[in-house]
């Protein structure tokens, strides 16, 4: 099929590149979400930016369970299909689909429940509350607009329809900007609703992705199987193995941000704000990272299920080195660029020196970042997102006191520098335990 993959005869460069690049369309278009609507917010107040910031750990909480789910169906998944089991395989997808519901609607309702306690630990003050919750009030129940999508990009990807997925995304953000400027600023005939309408714009383009993405599984028959309701627990099951320990993994990167706010309340809301245009910007340049690290996910699962293990192992060197060489290269770019780029945001002097600074010092850990990445999705793919998990929470149990420690001796840039110490072990511990566990498959292969 014209566009489409082969996972275990194609190259491995050749694979992971043609995986990677529309991925990186479609995480680009995540991004692009917060960053449109930290823009034209910021350009209305600065407690508008700052209140962003605040939404971004909750937002990137569900973001997280939405993560965990897409590697639980890509291991799957690519499991089924390289051991060539392709009737399983559509039953799954069909059932992975029913899942991104069923946990959407549960978290949404939940998290409005306790809305106040999930507001109140991010430390907001009552300005930036008010339009927290004004923005959330509406996000919330439209969660399962925003699981649906990710389970579907991880269906396209393990069935080697990568790049259908990264322009499925990508249009999905040129509509969110658009309806941004619609309805934050309300031209013409159109309401202004501000921050209600950063909420209206990415909850309309999410339904809208949703429909067509929809109509695409069932057209390429990928879900054209249903399952009976025994298969689907089997499959809940199944996914959820891996998807469990991978969401309580990215979890911890919500609430490491989380923490950190709390740390820089006692800045001002102008720190804030700066460090949340950082996070912005940050993220927006690290897309090729994360992209590269998640194309391991559907190529290391279909080469495993076939037990191709030069493969595999080609395929983790050639994402370490990139993670390397591109970490260097941002650090530099952000170091040097970065004051420049928070211009769009704010012009707020404070504000662009915390942003500064945040860059210099927490910079430093773009490369442990990527291979840290790398490894973690590697586990995924070895059905060990437990292990990844495990060594997760251990960085962050070293952050936590080590952040409060080095803020209170060093302030802001002890707090920054927090981050790449426990980046720094986290890295060293990943690449021992994987090439331990990939040295027992080899070896189980040979007997």
């Amino acid at each position: 099929m014209k566009g489409k993959i082969d996972l275990l005869t194609n190259k491995v460069a050749t694979s992971l590149a043609r995986l990677g690049s529309p991925m990186l369309m479609g995480l680009l278009s995540m991004t692009i979400f917060q960053i449109t609507d930290l823009y034209f917010l910021s350009q209305i107040s600065t407690v508008h930016a700052a209140a962003m910031t605040y939404i971004f750990p909750v937002t990137f909480l569900f973001a997280a369970f939405a993560m965990g789910l897409s590697s639980g169906i890509s291991v799957s998944l690519g499991r089924n299909l390289g051991s060539e089991n392709t009737t399983r395989a559509r039953k799954l997808s069909a059932a992975a689909l029913s899942l991104a519901v069923i946990i959407g609607l549960l978290m949404g309702m939940g998290s409005l429940i306790f809305f106040d306690p999930l507001i109140q630990l991010s430390g907001a003050k009552n300005k930036e509350y008010k339009l927290i919750h004004e923005y959330l009030s509406l996000w919330l129940p439209a969660l399962p607009f925003f699981f649906l999508p990710m389970a579907m990009n991880s269906l396209f990807r393990a069935h080697g329809h990568a790049r259908l997925s990264g322009l499925l995304m990508a249009s999905s953000a040129l509509l969110n900007i658009a309806l941004d400027i619609l309805l934050i600023f309300g031209p013409g005939i159109f309401p202004r609703l501000e921050i209600a309408g950063a909420a209206w714009a990415t909850i309309l383009s999410r339904f809208a992705i949703s429909g067509i993405m929809l109509l695409l599984l069932f057209r390429k028959k990928i879900t054209s199987m249903l399952p009976t309701l025994r298969e689907t627990i089997k499959a809940y099951g199944e996914i959820m193995h891996i998807g469990l320990p991978a969401t309580m993994s990215t979890l911890l990167a919500p609430l490491t941000s989380a923490w950190m706010l709390r740390l820089l309340t006692v800045y001002g809301t102008e720190a804030v704000a700066g460090t949340g245009i950082a996070w912005r910007i940050e993220s927006f340049w690290m897309m090729p990272l994360l992209a590269a690290s998640q194309s391991l996910t559907p190529f290391l699962s279909v080469n495993l299920a076939a037990q191709k293990m030069e493969r595999v192992q080609l395929a983790i060197r050639y994402t370490i080195w990139f993670s390397i060489a591109y970490g260097i290269v941002l650090y530099l770019l952000l170091v040097f660029g970065g004051k420049f780029m928070g211009l769009f945001f704010s012009h707020s002097e404070t504000a662009l020196e915390t942003l500064s600074l945040y860059f210099l010092a927490a910079g430093i850990s773009y490369p442990l970042f990527g291979m840290h990445m790398s490894y973690a999705f590697t586990l995924n793919s070895l059905k060990r997102s437990f292990v990844s998990f495990t060594i997760n929470a251990g960085r962050f149990a070293v952050f936590i006191p080590l952040s409060y420690a080095l803020s209170s001796w060093f302030r802001l840039p002890g707090l920054f520098l927090s981050s790449v110490v426990s980046w720094l072990l986290s890295v060293l511990v990943s690449f021992l335990v994987v090439r331990y566990l990939l040295k027992a498959v080899d070896n189980t292969r040979a007997v």
